[in-house]
């Protein structure tokens, strides 16, 4: 269905959906990683791959929804942003996935573990997003962006006092840049649920007005 109501509620689920797997499997690719559980990455990177195979087919929907040349323009408007919603969290699965196979095969080939400040800062990172409401609220977010800033500064502090090979450092790193694109791509996606649920409440308003007028023109007459 390519009607802007019917698109508004398929996308409420997906975003709903994709929000919380995706915090689980990050969430949990971070404590793989410092429980060295190999184990545990192979089934989240399957879970992950999964969650990027489903987003891709969550946006491919997009080209199946039905639309004439005269169709209003509040429902090609509510197509454009579902598909700019999907196509948002369908990078995040994608960088996902690899995220959780770069664990993995750190884990695997026996690299050393993270230690000091960064050890504790993928903890309580682990922790923020395990505990996230899928909602993302705006002060959860900030203790997350906040944490990250926080994480990096104190790397560089560790990194001053003892070697750190390189592969740690882009492990690292790379979990701290993945989580800050994460939650910015999330943030566009609500952006855009948003505008679409705001357009719906219009359009109902709108409906409820023409109805009232209807009726009152056939009370008159």
């Amino acid at each position: 269905q390519g009607n802007r109501d019917a698109i508004c509620t398929k996308l409420e689920a997906a975003v709903r959906d994709n929000v919380r797997e995706t915090l689980n499997i990050a969430s949990g690719g971070i404590e793989g990683l410092l429980n060295q559980d190999v184990h545990a990455l192979r089934r989240l990177k399957s879970d992950a791959v999964k969650l990027f195979d489903k987003a891709t087919e969550q946006r491919g929907e997009y080209y199946t929804m039905s639309t004439t040349a005269n169709a209003p323009k509040a429902d090609r408007d509510a197509r454009n942003f579902y598909y700019r919603a999907c196509t948002n969290m369908k990078e995040v699965a994608h960088e996902l996935r690899d995220q959780i196979g770069v664990s993995e095969n750190y884990v695997a080939n026996s690299h050393s573990a993270m230690t000091g400040s960064m050890a504790a800062n993928l903890g309580k990172l682990a922790h923020l997003l395990r505990t996230m409401d899928p909602a993302m609220k705006p002060d959860e977010c900030r203790r997350v962006h906040e944490l990250i800033d926080e994480a990096q500064n104190e790397y560089l502090a560790q990194f001053s006092q003892e070697k750190i090979s390189l592969r740690k450092s882009e492990l690292f790193l790379g979990k701290l840049i993945f989580t800050r694109e994460m939650l910015n791509r999330f943030s566009m996606v609500k952006f855009l649920l948003a505008g679409l649920e705001e357009q719906r409440e219009e359009g109902l308003y709108q409906a409820d007005a023409d109805r009232a007028k209807k009726q009152a023109g056939a009370a008159s007459s």
